[in-house]
C-alpha cells in the first residue's frame, strides 16, 4: 500500500441504495405490541443448497421469543412457500393494531430479474427465492416474492399505522433481497434472470442504475448488502455456525447488547443505537468486505420496540477463543497425512482435516508454496511460501482479536475508489481513499497490518496528512495507490480526545517488522487505559490486474457482469 502526497480532502462520503418504495405515514414512538415472522432456506429444491439461513433464522426465533414479541412465526425451508409467506405476512398486519410493531426476517437465497427500464427504473426486478423456485418451468418460476408484492404489503401496513422492521440478509438486498451467481462457499448468491419482455439483444444496465428514493417513514430497512452484490455466509466465535452476518448481529444485539441498544436502560431499542451496533458488528464479522444498508428516514430517536430489560444477563453466546489461540489451518492439494505433518510445523496452526471448518485454507503447489484464503474464500496472499506462513497466521489472530474489541465501537474505515464505490477487491494500478469515521477526539494513530504480519504507521505523518481539524467527525487518507504485495492488508485506526502518544510511540518502533501480535498488544494496552478511545478495523483486499476477471477472484455479481461486458 503506497502513500501519496496530498492534502485532506473536503465532502462526505454516502453509501446506501433504499429498500423499497411506498408512503408509509409517521407512527407513534413506541410499539404496544410486537408480531415477527422468520423466515429460513437451506434445502433448496432446484437451486444451490445453502448452510446458514436455517442457523439464521432459529437464532432470530429464540432472540425474538416471548416476551420480546408477542408471537413469532417460524418458517424454514419445505414451510417457505410463496403462499405460505404471503399468507403468514398478511396474518402480521391483520392482528396488529396501531402504533405496534412487526418483524419480518428473510435468509436465503435472493436473485434479480432484468427487465425492461418501463417496469423499473434501476432495470432490474429483485425477489426473494423460495424453496421450490425452478426457473426451468413457468409454474416453478413463479415461486418467488417480488418486490412489488413486499411494496403492496408495506402499503397495507401504512393503512393500519403499523412500523415495520424488515430484515433481508439475502444476496441483493439493498432493495429487498442472497443471489444465485458466482460459485463461491457460503455465498448466497443465482445468476442474473432475463424477462421475457425484454428485446433479445438487450444488455443489463451496468453502472446505469438510478438513485431511489429513500425509505418511507416508518420503515427500519435493514438489507445485508446493495442490491448489485451477494451476501457471504461467516462463521462466527460465538456458536461456531455459518449465519449471515446481519442475522447474527441483529439477534446478538437482542440477546447480549441490549445496554447498547437500549441505552437509556429502559428497554426502548432506539434506531440509531441498534443501526450503528449493526454496522459495527457487520463489519468486524465480515472483515470489512460488507457493506449493509442500514436505512431510515425517521430520527436517531425513534422507539422501535421495547425489549424487557433483565439485570446482570449474560452474553447468551459461547466464550470466543483467546487471541493466541491456534489457527484451524486446512493445506489442500496434499495428502491427509502430509498436510497434518505440514500443519504441526507451522507455528500458530493447527490442522483441520474438513476445509468447510478451516479458517485458513492453503492451496499448496509445487515448491511449498500457494494460495492462503480465510473462511469468507478471501485472499490472504497470492504466494505464501511454507517458511512465511508462522508470520502470516500471527496476522490473522492480530487482525481478528482486534476486530472483536471493534465490535462496539463507533468508528468506521470506509474505502472509497476513485468512482466512488467500495469494493470488495482492488487491483494493482487502482487508487482509493481511506475514511475513518467517527473519530472520538483529535488524537488519531492509523496503522496497516500487511498480509505478512508488517506493521506499516500511517498516520500521524506530517510528511503526508496535516494533522486532524477539530471539531470533525472524520479524516481523510487521499491518494492511496494499490502496489504489491498483493493480498490482505488490514488498516487500524484508534482515535480518542486523551493522548495516544504511548500508542504512537510503539506503532512508529514496530514500522516494518513483522510483528503484528506486539502491535495488537499495543493497541489493546491503549484501549485498556483510555476509556474514551474508540476502534475501527478495515480488511483493505488487492490482487494483481490482470486477474481482474479470473473465476477465483470474481467476488460480487457486479464483477461478474463487467467481466462478461467486456468479453462480449
Amino acid at each position: 500500500m503506497a502513500r501519496s502526497r496530498q492534502g485532506r480532502t473536503s465532502g462526505r462520503f454516502l453509501t446506501g441504495i433504499c429498500l423499497l418504495g411506498g408512503c408509509l405515514t409517521a407512527l407513534p414512538t413506541a410499539a404496544q405490541t410486537v408480531r415477527a415472522l422468520v423466515l429460513g432456506i437451506d434445502a433448496y429444491e432446484h437451486v444451490q443448497q445453502l448452510g446458514g439461513a436455517d442457523n439464521d433464522a432459529r437464532l432470530l426465533a429464540r432472540a425474538l421469543a416471548p416476551p420480546v414479541a408477542r408471537n413469532v412465526t417460524l418458517m424454514l425451508d419445505q414451510q417457505v412457500h410463496r403462499n405460505a409467506v404471503l399468507k403468514a405476512m398478511d396474518a402480521l398486519v391483520d392482528d396488529s393494531a396501531p402504533g405496534d410493531a412487526v418483524i419480518v426476517t428473510y435468509s436465503g437465497h435472493g436473485a434479480r430479474e432484468q427487465v425492461p427500464l418501463s417496469e423499473d427504473p434501476q432495470g432490474f426486478r429483485l425477489f426473494w427465492v423460495m424453496v421450490d423456485f425452478d426457473q426451468a418451468t413457468a409454474a416453478g418460476l413463479n415461486n418467488r416474492i417480488l418486490s412489488s408484492e413486499i411494496r403492496d404489503w408495506l402499503d397495507r401496513a401504512r393503512a393500519r399505522k403499523v412500523r415495520v422492521i424488515l430484515l433481508a440478509d439475502n444476496c441483493h438486498s439493498g432493495r429487498m433481497y442472497r443471489s444465485i451467481g458466482v460459485d463461491l462457499p457460503r455465498i448466497r448468491a443465482l445468476p442474473l434472470l432475463r424477462s421475457a419482455n425484454l428485446p433479445a439483444d438487450a444488455r443489463p444496465p451496468f453502472g446505469a442504475a438510478t438513485k431511489e428514493p429513500p425509505p418511507p417513514p416508518g420503515l427500519t430497512s435493514l438489507a445485508g448488502e446493495k442490491s448489485s452484490d451477494p451476501v457471504t455466509e461467516v462463521r462466527v466465535p460465538q456458536d461456531g455456525q455459518n449465519h449471515g452476518a446481519l442475522s447474527f448481529a441483529f439477534a446478538d444485539a437482542l440477546m447480549s447488547h441490549r445496554d447498547v441498544i437500549a441505552p437509556n436502560h429502559d428497554g426502548k431499542v432506539l434506531q440509531g443505537a441498534l443501526l450503528e451496533h449493526l454496522q459495527d458488528v457487520i463489519t468486524a464479522l465480515s472483515d470489512g468486505r460488507q457493506d449493509p444498508q442500514l436505512r431510515s428516514v425517521d430520527p436517531d430517536d425513534t422507539v422501535l420496540f421495547t425489549l424487557p430489560m433483565r439485570n446482570g444477563e449474560a452474553d447468551s453466546g459461547g466464550t470466543p477463543s483467546g487471541p493466541d489461540a491456534p489457527v484451524a489451518l486446512h493445506i489442500a492439494n496434499v495428502t491427509s497425512a502430509a498436510g497434518q505433518a505440514m500443519a504441526a510445523g507451522i507455528a500458530g496452526a493447527i490442522w483441520e482435516p474438513d476445509p468447510a471448518k478451516a479458517r485458513l485454507v492453503w492451496r499448496i503447489s509445487p515448491g511449498d508454496k500457494g494460495t492462503l484464503v480465510n473462511e469468507l474464500n478471501m485472499f490472504v496472499s497470492f504466494d505464501v511460501k511454507a517458511a512465511e506462513m508462522p508470520a502470516t497466521i500471527g496476522a490473522f489472530q492480530a487482525v481478528q482479536a482486534l476486530a472483536r474489541e471493534a465490535v462496539d465501537s463507533r468508528m468506521h474505515i470506509a474505502r472509497i475508489v476513485t468512482d466512488g464505490a467500495s469494493k470488495p477487491i482492488y487491483f494493482g494500478g487502482d487508487r482509493l481513499t481511506l475514511r475513518v469515521d467517527g473519530l472520538a477526539g483529535r488524537n488519531l494513530v492509523v496503522f496497516n497490518i500487511a498480509r505478512d504480519g508488517t506493521v506499516q504507521h500511517l498516520y500521524p505523518d506530517p510528511r503526508y496528512y496535516p494533522p486532524v481539524s477539530w471539531p470533525s467527525a472524520w479524516f481523510e487518507f487521499p491518494r492511496i495507490d494499490v502496489t504489491p504485495p498483493f493480498g490482505a492488508d488490514h488498516v487500524v485506526a484508534v482515535s480518542s480526545p486523551d493522548g495516544l502518544a504511548d500508542l504512537d510511540a510503539e506503532i512508529r518502533r514496530l514500522d516494518g517488522t513483522p510483528d503484528a501480535k506486539a502491535a495488537r498488544k499495543a493497541v489493546e494496552r491503549q484501549l485498556n487505559t483510555t476509556r474514551s478511545a474508540r476502534l475501527a478495523v478495515a480488511g483493505l483486499f488487492t490482487a494483481p490486474p490482470d486477474l481482474r476477471c479470473d473465476a477465483e477472484v470474481i467476488q460480487n455479481a457486479s464483477m461478474l457482469e463487467a467481466c462478461s461486458d467486456r468479453s462480449r
